[in-house]
């Protein structure tokens, strides 16, 4: 049984007897529709998987024993194998030679450091086990005008030498969608100036990537983590140009911030991650793919070489969330830090998400949020809740206290195999008059199981 610190025993028994501390003024009441509305999004059967930083394939792979146990974690949950995208800017600069017997070969001053120029052989398609195409990508200046030029040519090319049947392109992999570079390549480009009708018919998905827009700091995780600051950069990305030419749009790769900030490995990006994932499906992506970069640098990895990391809690939890759904609905237009989602089956609500994405620093009164659903059907219902100690919350090497870690249900990742440990816990409460409301701490998550 896991022991549960004096803050997890409080935030348990405020949520089952509905007095938290200091509920927030202005508490969210969403309805549930009983029947699945017409702008639910349909759900991929596998909508999350796993990122690989090109040139750090090899390494995962050969010497990260976590790697595999973690992604088989959501092949059991998903009960398919999980998908996974290797790339990144190294492979821009990687270049394929027949004859080199190694992974990868690349020389850089810091190990922590991404190489500008390495060379991969076959053996490193061997861990990937499919046709790898060795032709370059692109050439500079790095425009729209170029870059779709070079897309247009490189994906003609490809299909010119494919023997297989079509479609198997993922298009527009770095389609910037905002206006920090305007002379940068965007997806609305590729689909309406630079593919022609034969490259359109030869792609099966658009692809874009995603990491926080906003003038981040360090300490700036309150603002980063809020649901007002994801929906925004969600927002932001071109799934109309790809619904426009009939295809569907994924996120070959994201995470919380493109830098190396300490707050993505805490219990903040791991509310973060549950909060993008389930908003990103519900306005229509189909999967999302979180990056896993340098190995021990990167602070929005799911694992280091010895730790199971906080951002890997969120995407599982948000794995449980739609797991066996056929579509999923945001009850919330974006604007507070408050966040619902319904996952609907066989037109029927079949789970229930709430998120509050609210900061707490770990000191002080911790806030509580009563969240009112209505339009339920009467009677017990049982619920999963992903909570931690504070929002600063990470995970520790040695875990020898799990009630300092931040848990789903309890239940915490352990950093050895990637096994969960504990009691997995459900809490319980009852659906009268056809409402429910739960109380959700600041950077919290709760599965309503219907």
């Amino acid at each position: 049984m896991v022991q549960l610190s004096f803050l997890g025993i409080l935030a348990l028994a405020s949520a089952v007897a509905g007095l938290p501390g200091s509920p927030t003024p202005g508490s969210p009441s969403y309805p549930v529709p009983g029947t699945q509305p017409k702008d639910a999004v349909t759900l991929d059967v596998v909508p999350i998987g796993a990122s690989f930083e090109f040139f750090m394939y090899p390494s995962y792979m050969t010497n990260i024993s976590l790697a595999a146990p973690c992604i088989e974690q959501f092949d059991n949950v998903f009960k398919r194998k999980m998908h996974v995208r290797i790339g990144g800017t190294t492979q821009d600069r990687a270049k394929y030679d027949p004859y080199f017997d190694g992974y990868v070969s690349y020389n850089v001053k810091d190990p922590l450091e991404a190489p500008m120029s390495l060379i991969y052989g076959p053996r490193f398609l061997d861990l990937i086990m499919y046709e790898f195409w060795k032709y370059p990508v692109a050439t500079s200046p790095w425009n729209e005008t170029q870059e779709g030029l070079d897309a247009a040519n490189w994906a003609q090319d490809f299909i010119n030498h494919w023997n297989e049947p079509l479609p198997i392109l993922a298009a527009g992999g770095y389609a910037i969608p905002f206006a920090i570079e305007p002379s940068w390549p965007n997806l609305p480009y590729l689909v309406d100036v630079a593919y022609n009708q034969t490259i359109k018919d030869g792609t099966k998905v658009y692809n874009g990537y995603l990491y926080s827009l906003s003038n981040v700091t360090a300490d700036g995780l309150n603002v980063e983590m809020n649901h007002r600051t994801t929906a925004a950069d969600l927002n932001t990305l071109p799934i109309s140009s790809s619904k426009l030419d009939n295809k569907p749009y994924i996120l070959g790769e994201t995470g919380f911030h493109g830098a190396d900030y300490k707050m993505d490995a805490t219990l903040g990006s791991a509310i973060q991650t549950v909060d993008k994932t389930l908003r990103g499906l519900s306005i229509g992506i189909q999967r999302m793919f979180y990056h896993q970069g340098t190995i021990n640098q990167a602070f929005f990895n799911w694992w280091s070489s010895d730790s199971v990391n906080a951002p890997f809690y969120g995407a599982y939890f948000a794995a449980l969330a739609v797991e066996g759904g056929d579509s999923i609905l945001a009850s919330d237009n974006g604007t507070d830090s408050f966040a619902q989602y319904v996952v609907y089956k066989k037109e029927k609500p079949f789970k229930v998400v709430l998120v509050n994405t609210e900061y707490y620093s770990g000191t002080g009164s911790r806030s509580a949020t009563k969240f009112t659903m209505t339009g339920l059907e009467n009677g017990p219902v049982q619920t999963l809740r992903l909570t931690g100690p504070s929002s600063e919350t990470s995970v520790s090497r040695l875990q020898s206290d799990p009630s300092l870690e931040p848990s789903i249900g309890g239940q915490y990742f352990s950093n050895d195999n990637c096994s969960l440990r504990g009691h997995k816990k459900f809490e319980k409460f009852t659906v009268q008059d056809y409402q429910l409301t739960i109380t959700l701490s600041a950077s919290e998550a709760l599965i309503i199981y219907l």
